[in-house]
């Protein structure tokens, strides 16, 4: 009998152990993830600043102008988001909610590039001067970049909330005295069931 009590506080210990290394490593992966990401945006912002360049020493400078404007924007957002300190999230509730909201802005950032290339391609064909057709293809070119870019991250950020169900699920199974518990996650926002 005090053997098996035994092996269920280790067994017991070692899941949650385990648990946190899994937590901490997801987070490490969200983070490094993030952070390659707004290095992409940045280097973005570099070749729409360089084509701008291009752009004006062809005699474009309406497209220069628009590409400018971009890069600056994109190169802010990069820029602060790589400068900032963001810690890590305490608890598997803490990295859920981070990632399902990061994945909501993400939908709605996909949402707005659709509406960019709808935009700019209305400007490029119905536009009434040279500068608005410039800009319509100035407007597509980045907005079709940010709507790949936003795609990307919106499938990285859905397989990482994925992961952490599969993780909070797999901790979760193993329960008081080594048997499997029914468990509702409705307490982070969003509802998941398992059961025997």
């Amino acid at each position: 009998m005090k053997s098996y009590l035994l092996l269920l506080i280790f067994l017991f210990l070692t899941q949650h152990v385990w648990g946190f290394q899994q937590w901490q490593q997801l987070s490490l992966e969200k983070q490094k993830s993030e952070q390659a990401a707004m290095k992409v945006l940045l280097g973005w912002s570099t070749v729409s600043l360089a084509g701008s360049g291009i752009l004006v020493a062809n005699g474009n400078t309406n497209a220069a102008i628009m590409h400018a404007g971009w890069a600056v924007i994109n190169a802010g957002i990069a820029g602060v988001s790589l400068l900032s300190k963001k810690k890590l999230p305490s608890t598997h509730v803490e990295y859920l909610q981070n990632e399902k909201v990061f994945n909501q802005i993400l939908a709605i950032n996909t949402g707005l590039d659709v509406v960019y290339l709808a935009s700019g391609l209305a400007l490029q064909e119905m536009g009434k001067t040279k500068r608005e057709q410039e800009f319509g293809s100035a407007i597509m070119i980045q907005g079709g970049f940010l709507l790949v870019f936003d795609i990307i991250l919106f499938k990285k950020s859905g397989n990482r909330f994925t992961k952490g169900i599969d993780l909070i699920t797999g901790i979760s199974q193993f329960g008081e005295a080594g048997r499997t518990q029914s468990v509702n996650y409705s307490y982070v926002g969003f509802r998941y069931s398992m059961s025997d």
